[in-house]
């Protein structure tokens, strides 16, 4: 009985690695009706990203990160960080000096490209 078990493991990893397993899998794509009646980001419940100048930021996750590692993280969140499926509010930081515009468009470019190619659908929100 044990080594039927683990041969059942075994063959469930090798498929988990065969075809790409990840968290995000059991998101259900984005339920626009859902998000709809959302009209503050203090009763959005889904991720909330904040393009900086020198990184990106996710609500709820310390620090900042590349723009390039988002999606990484936005991964390892746990499914029911997601009740309104693959979705994400993106917003960019309100307060800037020097050539922080151009490096917060060059970031904001970078996340945009990349939570398409994830499926992850994006609400554009002003900065506060």
């Amino acid at each position: 009985m044990i080594m039927r078990l683990r041969f059942h493991v075994v063959v469930l990893l090798a498929l988990c690695f065969l075809v790409g397993c990840s968290k995000d899998q059991s998101v259900p794509p984005a339920d626009r009706h859902a998000d709809q009646v959302i009209r503050d980001t203090t009763d959005w419940r889904n991720p909330i990203v904040s393009v900086y100048a020198d990184g990106i930021e996710v609500k709820g996750v310390a620090g900042r990160v590349s723009p390039e590692k988002l999606v990484d993280v936005l991964k390892q969140l746990p499914t029911n960080a997601w009740p309104y499926g693959r979705v994400v509010i993106v917003g960019e930081v309100g307060i800037r000096s020097g050539n922080d515009d151009i490096l917060i468009k060059k970031n904001t470019v970078i996340i945009l490209k990349s939570l398409k190619e994830a499926g992850i659908e994006v609400e554009l929100w002003p900065s506060a």
